[in-house]
């Protein structure tokens, strides 16, 4: 535990990302692959209306 605290503290005083989840790792590439695309929100209701059943 005391090595990630580290490495995490060192990589915002470096102003590097850190990410510790694959998930969220995994959305940040899929967002620089989309370039410029703008991203809007909507209420979590519209997500879940178009979700298939």
């Amino acid at each position: 535990l005391r090595d990630g605290f580290e490495i995490r503290r060192a990589a915002a005083e470096k102003r590097i990302p850190c990410f510790t989840s694959l998930d969220t790792a995994r959305v940040a590439v899929e967002a620089l692959a989309n370039g410029g695309q703008i991203y809007s929100a909507q209420p979590l209701a519209d997500y879940r209306r178009k979700e298939p059943a």
